[in-house]
This record gives structure tokens, sequence and C-alpha cells, in this order.
């Protein structure tokens, strides 16, 4: 009677074990739906801000990469907003604070939100959030509002302060479209849009499948964050997955940074905290020697005329620098004008566009608008015959470099070439 009590018992507790395991690790639906991210609204830019130029035995320090509203001035939020939202800025304080004006019409998308203040206007808050300008911030790089008292400017990191699995961060992956989740590895994560059950490629009866995308495995106790949820896998394992799509990592991505899975198949998508703008009729590909670049809408490669300047890390290498924005700005559109718009065709944008993120906008002379990106002008170039063809890539014209007006403050490059250049992010 006790060993029939007992093994009730044990079977009573294993079917509580059970009951128990299956609510802390759901089984995924048969079909995922595609992660969505969350939206950068338009007119929502990038700056660097605090930056030193001096070099040291560690390296140069970059300084803290913030977010800008469309004209670069930084953007704050202050301790004194505890209230989800509700904004605590009013009267004299929003005079020096401007509260960071939405459309009437804007939508809230993920963590960025739009509450309506007392006056009727409608402001744009992030995680929650009010965001403002400092008044008194003038110039593109200011960050007088951080000596402030509880305020603080608001760094371009997606999910800063916002729990997540145990080693898994963000990461910014322009190519990729903002900024992308990662493993502890430092590998780029993949949503997965498809049949769990499905999730290689289909082949041939009694051969081995492997499309090169392996299950982002959770711990066997894991629960639920957030949006991130541990499932349960047909071999037993466990699986993260994101908004409720299944978690994978590429095998072919050899490199910290590199996303090649989103180009191997389309169920699979970088899966992104925070989504950037994209101009409808730029995209991002790969290149023959493997590094993401710019390419048009029809594929053909997108090329920035540079003025060279002394760097380290050579022409658009990987890791070297691809170009300084500010420099970018200085040049504008005067680099390229007349005849040289019919062999190097600038990318159009719409008149009524705006900067957004990386994306700037610029007015020619003699009419029209004209994508930047970070800061420099874009072009095609008529000698490419296909897509994939970079033919005007590093094409110097050192006679053209003695007509620019000397670069501000820098005697080193007063007297410089200009180059052709293909578009890294």
């Amino acid at each position: 009677m006790r060993l029939v009590t007992g093994a009730l018992g044990v079977a009573v507790l294993a079917m509580v074990g059970f009951l128990a395991s299956q609510a802390v690790h759901p089984t995924v639906k048969k079909q995922a739906v595609a992660a969505e991210a969350s939206q950068m609204p338009v007119g929502i830019t990038f700056n660097v801000v605090a930056a030193q130029n001096a070099m040291s035995a560690m390296g140069a320090f970059k300084g803290y990469a913030v977010i800008t509203n469309e004209k670069h001035h930084t953007i704050y939020t202050t301790d004194n907003d505890t209230q989800p939202g509700k904004s605590s800025c009013v009267g004299d304080c929003a005079k020096d604070f401007l509260p960071l004006a939405a459309p009437a019409d804007a939508k809230p998308s993920g963590f960025w939100g739009v509450i309506t203040r007392d006056d009727g206007t409608k402001q744009w808050t992030r995680h929650d959030k009010p965001l403002y300008v400092y008044a008194q911030d003038k110039n593109v790089g200011d960050i007088k509002g951080a000596s402030v008292e509880s305020w603080h400017w608001v760094l371009n990191n997606a999910m800063y302060g916002i729990p997540l699995p145990e080693g898994i961060v963000t990461e910014e992956m322009v190519a990729a479209g903002g900024q992308a989740f990662v493993d502890p590895k430092g590998r780029t994560i993949y949503a997965f849009s498809g049949d769990i059950k499905a999730d290689k490629v289909a082949c041939a009866p009694g051969a081995t499948c492997d499309n090169g995308f392996s299950p982002l495995l959770a711990p066997q106790l894991a629960s639920t964050l957030g949006e991130f949820t541990p499932i349960s896998r047909a071999d037993g394992t466990r699986q993260w997955a994101y908004q409720s799509a299944p978690l994978y990592t590429y095998d072919g991505d050899a490199e910290h940074g590199d996303s090649k899975g989103r180009m191997v198949d389309p169920r699979y998508h970088v899966a992104l905290a925070e989504k950037y703008f994209q101009p409808d009729n730029v995209k991002f590909g790969i290149n023959v020697r493997g590094m993401d670049y710019l390419t048009d809408a029809k594929g053909m490669t997108v090329y920035a005329r540079d003025r060279f300047h002394f760097q380290v890390g050579g022409f658009s290498l990987r890791g070297g620098q691809a170009g300084v924005p500010q420099l970018g700005q200085f040049l504008g559109t005067s680099t390229c004008t007349g005849e040289c718009t019919k062999t190097w065709v600038p990318v159009s944008a719409p008149d009524d566009a705006k900067s957004s993120g990386y994306w700037s906008v610029m007015k020619r002379k003699e009419g029209g608008a004209q994508w930047a990106y970070m800061g420099y002008a874009i072009y095609t170039y008529t000698g490419d015959q296909k897509p994939g063809d970079e033919t005007s890539h590093d094409n110097f014209d050192i006679s053209l470099g003695k007509t620019l007006p000397a670069i501000p403050q820098n005697p080193i490059d007063a007297v410089s070439a200009l180059y052709w250049r293909e578009v890294l992010p």
C-alpha cells in the first residue's frame, strides 16, 4: 500500500513538474510572426558628443553617441519626469527645455511614444520618458543641458537600462537596419518568421539538411523576460524567442558585426530592437569583398566624393575611417556640379524629405534635393554597367584638390585630392 501511495505521489509530482515546465517554457506556435522593431521617428538624428581628440596608449576617446533632433541638437530627459505619460516640465522649465514636438498625427512605435501636453501639443517619449532639447544648445554638439541638475542626454542605445536575458545585448548594425540583438559570443541574432518545425531548408530524402542557422539556445530554467520567451524544441532543448519569433545565429557571420544571414533566406531577419530610417531608393548590400555597402534600388553601387584627409586605417577598409561627417557637410554638393552630374548622378531625395538617422538632405544649386549619408552627398556612376560593379571606387583626381577652400584649422589637408569611394555603413 505504501509502495502504491509512494508511486502515486511520484506520479503526481511528475505531472505537476511537467505542467509547471510547460507554463515556464511554452511551446512555440506553429507559425511565428515576424518580430517588429521599434520604429525610430522621422526627424530623429544621431551625433557624437563630448569627444576628445587626444590620443593615448589606449587609443582615442570617441565620445558618446546620442540621439538628436532634425537640427542635430542634443535630446535630453529629466529625472523629474516620474509619471509615465506625463511631463513635469511646464512653465519656465519648458522655455529652457523645449519639448520635442511630435506631429499631431504621430503614432507610437515600440518604446517610442506620444503624450499630449497640458497645452494640447504632442511630445515624443522614449521608454516612457518625455524628450526635450535645451534652448541654450545653439550649435551642433552642444551639451550644455547636461550641466543642469537632473537632466541627461539620451544615449543612442535602444535597450539602455532595459533588462535582457543574460549575455544578450544590442549593437548598432546600420546595414541590417538599426540596432540588433547580439548573443553572448557577439554573434548577430536572427528572428525566424516560419514554422519552427521547418527551420531548415528542404533537401533530398536521406540528405543532411543544414542552412547554417543554429537555434539560440536558452537555459533549461530560463523564464520570460520582457519580450524574450524560452520555447520548447522537438529535441527537448530550449530556444529563445523574441516577440514569439524563434531566434537563431548564422554560421556564415565570421566577424563581429557581420549580418550576412539576412541575404540567405527571406524567412530569417536580423532581430532588431530599433529600426532606423532608410530612404526608399537606397538599400544595403554586400560587395565582392564581403563588406556591407550602399546601393540604389536597382543594386547599383552608391558613391560619395570625399576629400583626402590624414586618417588611420586606410581608405574604406574594414575598421578604417570611411569619412568624417563634418567634412562631408563642409563640402556639401560642391565636389560634383555641372558636367560632373552627368557622369555621377545625384541620388535624389523628395522635396519634403527630412533629416533622419544618418541621412540628411542637401539642396542643389541647379534645383532639387539630394540624399546625404553620414554627412556626404551620394551618387551613382554611369560607368557601372550592372549591380555589383564598383569601377569608380578609389578614383582620385589630384588636380581638383587645389581649387577647394582649405579645411578649417587643418593645415595637413589644406591642399589635397578629391576621390570617389563606395559608401560603407
